[in-house]
């Protein structure tokens, strides 16, 4: 079977594929794309998170050494980067019932930290944070 052309004339078929790949392609490119976007800030989202885990448990650590050496109420404020992001701490270290404590006898250590987003220094409502509380009992007479 042989089909014949006449000279200059095309099917056209080559063009039509051609367009019907770009439509598939498009249908399944933007969509994935967008997941992938998605995913990503997820993902960024959750490093932010584990980052600000692992700060806080260290400074609890810290209060918790600190506090067990001097018995000293204090409250301290500050700011970290990770991964050019910017973290604030809050550390509050008091023997008053209002923080757990018992005057003289029991220390209660509260560490909050927060992904200052906006870099003010301030704990915003839309901020994520993570919080841990821990005592110190006083072991000298």
């Amino acid at each position: 079977m042989n089909i014949q052309t006449q000279p200059g004339k095309r099917n056209g078929s080559a063009l039509l594929d051609i367009i019907a790949a770009s439509i598939v392609t498009a249908l399944v490119l933007v969509p994935s794309v967008n997941i992938m976007r998605r995913s990503m800030n997820v993902n960024n989202r959750i490093v932010i998170r584990q980052e600000m885990a692992t700060a806080c448990s260290s400074l609890l650590e810290q209060q918790m050494a600190d506090a067990a050496l001097t018995f000293r109420a204090l409250k301290i404020e500050g700011r970290t980067s990770v991964n050019t992001e910017t973290l604030g701490y809050r550390v509050i270290r008091s023997d008053h019932s209002d923080y757990g404590g018992i005057p003289k006898q029991l220390m209660g250590i509260s560490v909050t930290v927060w992904h200052d987003a906006n870099k003010n220094r301030r704990i915003d409502t839309q901020e994520s944070r993570f919080e841990l509380y821990s005592k110190v009992a006083r072991t000298d007479s």
